[in-house]
């Protein structure tokens, strides 16, 4: 999973980013992956309309205000896997293959 493995600290430990910083950095990687077709975004088996700028909107809007508010009712309380979530991703391979989490 994307935020698990934003923050630094994840690989050595050294800096720790603030729930502003980590919000920001996964809203970048999402908006790249997207601009690179790396990944389309989804929910319930269709693909998200609209530009990227409007797709990002949507997160951005709906994204919790803090890191407690990030855990849910959902697999492994995380936002993202829940129905509050605008969309999930949907990782594009080269050979047009979709994976669809």
């Amino acid at each position: 999973m994307l935020w698990k493995n934003i923050d630094p600290e994840s690989v050595d430990g050294t800096y720790k980013l603030t729930y502003e910083e980590e919000k920001a950095l996964y809203i970048w990687f999402i908006r790249r992956l997207l601009e690179d077709g790396e990944i389309k975004l989804a929910r319930h088996g269709k693909f998200l309309s609209g530009s990227i700028d409007k797709q990002i909107e949507a997160f951005e809007i709906t994204f919790p205000k803090t890191e407690d508010d990030m855990d849910c009712d959902a697999f492994e309380g995380f936002w993202f896997l829940s129905e509050n979530c605008p969309a999930g991703i949907v990782w594009i391979h080269e050979n047009g293959y979709q994976d669809w989490t």
